[in-house]
């Protein structure tokens, strides 16, 4: 690999990977459309984990950074048996916030799987237009966007009365603060955008209706416990006596 290849992806191990497989099998074509085949999905920050920092950085600035915590990936990546790091599609969103609706994390979950019709975003100004035109209501965005095939995820937040828009676009668990926010416009990047999700608090989520019962279930329940509490009473008594 030439060094400059080495110097530019030193602080992206996964991407450097990548690279390099482009590279083994005899550098076929750009590496970008190499990559959009092979790896075609978020995780260009220097750890891979861009949609769960995007998250993290979201929920902090909803201040409640306990609605998204390392234990719900954690659970996550254990139940689908993979790393969520780097190559992270939109259907891997889509199924990360379906656990989280399962955990019953308080998100509004009508808003976070509204359907935006964002065709033909191809670039920072596009994406800026479309805010506007839309008129997105005030609060936190995870966008999901692309520079030559390669996917990215950060926090957008609009503000009130056609405010600046700002964004996260970087997470420093360890720092305090772990985030900054800084003008949109800094992200100059975008080529694509590839999704648009709202992160909004919200109330706790039902169980799943399976496991609610009816009043008339809740009724022969208590009915049985207090019978089974009758019958085991009577049978104390029965060994005591006898």
């Amino acid at each position: 690999m030439p060094w400059v290849w080495e110097e530019q992806l030193a602080g992206y191990p996964g991407l450097k990977d990548h690279v390099d497989q482009w590279v083994a099998a005899g550098r076929p074509g750009t590496f970008y459309r190499f990559a959009d085949v092979h790896f075609g999905g978020a995780g260009t920050s220097a750890n891979g984990r861009c949609f769960m920092e995007a998250l993290h950085a979201a929920c902090y600035h909803l201040d409640h950074p306990s609605l998204n915590t390392e234990d719900h990936w954690e659970r996550f990546e254990k139940q689908h048996k993979r790393v969520m790091t780097y190559d992270v599609k939109r259907e891997d969103m889509a199924e990360f916030f379906k656990f989280l609706e399962r955990d019953s994390v308080p998100l509004d979950y009508a808003e976070l799987y509204k359907s935006r019709q964002i065709n033909s975003l191809n670039s920072l100004a596009d994406l800026v237009a479309f805010v506007r035109r839309k008129k997105l209501e005030r609060g936190c965005y995870l966008v999901c966007a692309g520079q030559h095939r390669l996917d990215h995820c950060f926090v957008l937040v609009v503000r009130l009365h056609r405010g600046p828009l700002m964004a996260y676009d970087v997470w420093e668990g360890f720092e305090d603060p772990p985030c900054w926010i800084e003008p949109l416009t800094n992200i100059k990047w975008i080529d694509t955008v590839k999704a648009i999700y709202r992160i909004k608090k919200g109330p706790k989520p039902e169980p799943p209706r399976e496991n609610q019962l009816s009043k008339t279930d809740k009724k022969r329940a208590r009915m049985a416990a207090a019978k089974s509490a009758k019958n085991a009473k009577k049978r104390v008594k029965k060994r005591n006596q006898g």
